[in-house]
């Protein structure tokens, strides 16, 4: 048997990309990054967030900052928001084929106008994929 180890000299932590990114989790806690805090200019224990799916193109998912009561209030601090919703979870692992699973979607950081809301979009990880194939 040869082992070989793993310590600090030459295991490295998770890479932070920098760009603001949300985790929907098999427990149904969905967390963002200080990056999508900053980008939806959002307040922990004071902002409301909705999300919104696309009924015509299922992977098709957005995120809204709302200030009416019915919005998921985000918790946390300016370093990650955390809210919990195993419902939202368990639709986005149906829209892309998945079980209960992490899974961390980047937020496309440029705002778009749609049905007279203004959306930042989720970006599915097709899409993903194909920007890093490109």
């Amino acid at each position: 048997m040869k082992l070989k180890r793993f310590d600090t000299s030459n295991a490295t932590t998770a890479l932070r990309s920098g760009k603001p990114a949300i985790t929907f989790q098999a427990n149904g806690s969905i967390t963002m990054n200080r990056h999508a805090m900053e980008l939806l200019n959002l307040t922990p224990k004071q902002s409301r967030i909705a999300l919104h799916q696309d009924e015509e193109s299922r992977k098709d998912w957005y995120i809204e900052m709302v200030s009416d009561d019915r919005g998921l209030m985000v918790r946390g601090k300016k370093e990650g928001g955390t809210f919990a919703s195993i419902s939202i979870c368990r639709e986005i692992w149906k829209a892309y084929g998945m079980q209960a699973a992490t899974i961390r979607l980047n937020i496309n950081p440029n705002q778009k106008q749609l049905a007279g809301l203004k959306l930042f979009e989720i970006m599915s990880p097709d899409y993903e994929k194909a920007i890093e194939s490109l």
